[in-house]
């Protein structure tokens, strides 16, 4: 007999990826205690504690994202004979070179197959005798690894899997409205010479087309970001990745946390070097949203530069046992060659070159009225001189140009970036 779920079913994706604020950096909360999950006996895959029924459930932020109950799903979700798995399909991946899925043991890897082959269909049933354990590693890495389940809900027991409330043919609808877009965005990139360069283009069209929302019921999903253009940082790693499964570049979803709360990036590779790039903190979280600000502070960073500095927990769920389940040991990513500072030639040695570059950069984005501009230094004492001369940047731009209203910093003393934003 299968196990029944009687504590916790800690799906927490690494107590990092669906979580509201998706780490310290977005959006900070009050709460900075660890996300940790209790016991309850029914909890999600964000180790959010369930109460309601499955008709009339609330995700982790509160919005309405209903599910079927058992029975609506063998009734309605079970394949018939003109539903077959490949036409549910959104991009045709070897899940078996996932580097996520090959960290895992032989039965776990079954397991993976079983839950992405059922979900494929829609099927809300898997048939295995699993400890909670297992399914809540194994479940996890298919929820986070696998973007174009995007109809996957998040809340599921032991052995079954539940849905957002739609239908085979909702699914194929939908489907095709996000390959509209993605495969017109991989097509544009793939006319760009690298990687890097088709990096970047994800990258941008991301930060500058959606905006951060987490009060969605597609928010943490491909379709948030490809149709309705709303989503948080689960929604922006696995576009990034279902854009990379597209273009063939080698890339992963990496769980965690941020100062306070939980978050979600991706590891991606250049020339078989890895690096981090984080979409969901390029894009400033403003009072007004602009659609022309966008920074590259995250963009193809080292461990040593975001680890346990600004990016905790990599990998990681503690359940309610206070024991730990780590998903899958990342590559290690210690390349700075191809990081966006470097490549774009905004690197400085010294303090004169940076802030000629800085009020170069500043002047000709004012012309333009646009909003970011960033340099980064490679010296502290020069980094730390300029950081205590914000106040004459903001006083000489205002000269230069009199459309500039106000102007405000963002200073990152672990990549040792001068960022400045400039509204109109």
């Amino acid at each position: 007999m299968k196990k029944k779920l009687t504590a916790v079913l800690a799906l927490l994706l690494s107590a990092a990826i669906m979580c509201t604020a998706c780490g310290g950096e977005k959006n900070k909360t009050d709460d900075d205690t660890p996300v940790v999950i209790t016991a309850a006996s029914e909890t999600d895959a964000e180790g959010n504690i369930v109460t309601t029924s499955p008709d009339n459930s609330a995700d982790s932020e509160g919005t309405t994202a209903p599910t079927r109950s058992e029975e609506e799903m063998q009734q309605l979700l079970v394949p018939t004979e003109t539903t077959a798995p490949e036409e549910l399909g959104t991009v045709t991946v070897d899940i078996s070179k996932r580097y996520a899925y090959d960290t895992l043991s032989d039965a776990e890897k079954q397991l993976y197959n079983q839950i992405f082959d059922a979900a494929k269909i829609l099927q809300w049933k898997v048939d295995t005798n699993v400890d909670d354990e297992t399914w809540i590693k194994v479940f996890g890495l298919v929820y986070t690894q696998e973007p174009q389940l995007f109809y996957v809900n998040a809340k599921a027991k032991n052995g079954k899997i539940s849905y957002q409330n739609v239908t085979n043919d909702q699914v194929k609808t939908m489907t095709a409205e996000i390959n509209q877009v993605a495969d017109k965005l991989v097509a544009e990139a793939n006319q760009l010479p690298t990687v890097y360069d088709k990096l970047l283009y994800f990258h941008d069209w991301l930060v500058l087309n959606c905006s951060y929302e987490d009060q969605t019921e597609f928010c943490k999903t491909i379709y948030g970001a490809l149709v309705e253009k709303k989503i948080q940082c689960a929604g922006y790693a696995k576009t990034m990745q279902y854009l990379c499964d597209k273009a063939g570049i080698p890339s992963m979803i990496i769980t965690g946390a941020g100062e306070k709360a939980s978050h979600a990036w991706n590891v991606v590779n250049i020339d078989g070097e890895w690096y981090n790039l984080d979409s969901t903190w390029d894009d400033p979280t403003l009072k007004t949203q602009v659609d022309n600000n966008l920074s590259h502070r995250y963009f193809l960073v080292k461990d040593s530069e975001i680890h346990n500095i600004t990016h905790f927990s990599i990998n990681e769920v503690t359940l309610s046992t206070g024991s730990k389940i780590r998903y899958f040991d990342p590559p290690a990513c210690t390349a700075d060659k191809y990081n966006y500072f470097t490549m774009s030639g905004k690197l400085f040695a010294d303090q004169a070159s940076a802030e000629a570059a800085l009020k170069d950069g500043m002047k000709a984005a004012a012309d333009k009225k646009e909003r970011c501009v960033e340099v980064r230094l490679s010296s502290a004492d020069a980094y730390n001189a300029m950081k205590n001369n914000l106040k004459s940047y903001s006083s000489w731009i205002k000269e230069q140009n009199s459309s500039v209203t106000s102007v405000s910093a963002v200073t990152d003393d672990a990549l040792q970036i001068i960022q400045i934003d400039l509204a109109y």
